[in-house]
């Protein structure tokens, strides 16, 4: 006699096949849809670039008479200029546009770097968390410290209420270390501003919960905008917070998919 099975189980089971049905029909859906937006973005490219080989000499040389000598110039500049074009678009025919942060990310940035440093006679870092200690260390007062807390993403903050107890000394190495520990356009952006006139804002502060939207525009008032407050402002309400996203891409937004 065979063993009974509860129905309830029964029940889980059905709907755990159910989920994973339609989660293998999403990931081939999204497969396929992805394999056909590359299919499209390559034909597009090539359509491209045949269009150039073919047609360049025409659209980009102008008339010329063989007696006139500025129209000689003319004619020697299109055709150099064709002839740079068309080597461009010979380097670049294998190019495949990829919409994946973490790819940008490695095989932009970080692949950039690699191949450059090894290359460079000296390299000079212009913003730098010692270059913040003097300033640090003019930071007396517990409502200038409460003013310096709110200028750190809101992860450093949460962790380290502790920086309102610690002598002066103690709060200039805490900044200094956290700031370094991190990537500074986050941990240390807007003390930069503050200190250094750095003039560069990473625009995912909201997106990536560092910080929220009022502390953005106190921070943007304390340390100065450029006279593009409003623009600065909109511009991080039109990307919102990862927080807010369909499930799906807040598990992308936190594994820095995108």
């Amino acid at each position: 006699m065979g063993r009974r099975v509860p129905v309830n189980f029964c029940f889980a089971v059905g709907i755990h096949c159910a989920r994973t049905t339609a989660t293998r029909r999403r990931r081939a859906i999204l497969k396929h849809w992805e394999a056909a937006r590359e299919r499209t973005l390559r034909s597009v490219w090539q359509d491209t670039r045949r269009h150039a080989l073919q047609h360049g000499a025409d659209d980009l040389a102008g008339p010329a008479g063989d007696g006139d000598a500025q129209a000689h110039q003319s004619k020697y500049r299109s055709i150099s200029a064709r002839r740079g074009c068309l080597r461009s678009l010979s380097a670049r025919e294998n190019y495949l546009p990829v919409n994946s942060r973490l790819w940008a990310i490695n095989e932009g940035e970080v692949s950039l770097s690699r191949t450059m440093v090894p290359l460079a006679e000296s390299i000079d870092i212009i913003y730098k968390p010692n270059n913040l200690r003097v300033s640090l260390n003019a930071v007396q007062t517990l409502d200038s410290r409460m003013n310096l807390a709110g200028l750190i993403p809101i992860p450093i903050r949460s962790q380290n209420s502790e920086i309102f107890s610690l002598t002066q000394s103690e709060v200039t190495r805490f900044f200094i270390s956290k700031i370094g520990g991190g990537s500074q356009i986050h941990t240390g952006g807007f003390i930069y501003r503050k200190y250094n006139q750095c003039h560069l804002i990473k625009r995912d502060l909201l997106y990536r919960d560092q910080f929220t939207i009022n502390e953005i525009e106190e921070a943007l008032i304390e340390t100065g905008h450029e006279d593009h407050f409003d623009e600065i402002m909109t511009d991080f309400r039109k990307k919102g917070k990862a927080s807010q996203l369909p499930i799906i891409k807040r598990l992308q937004a936190a594994s820095g998919i995108i």
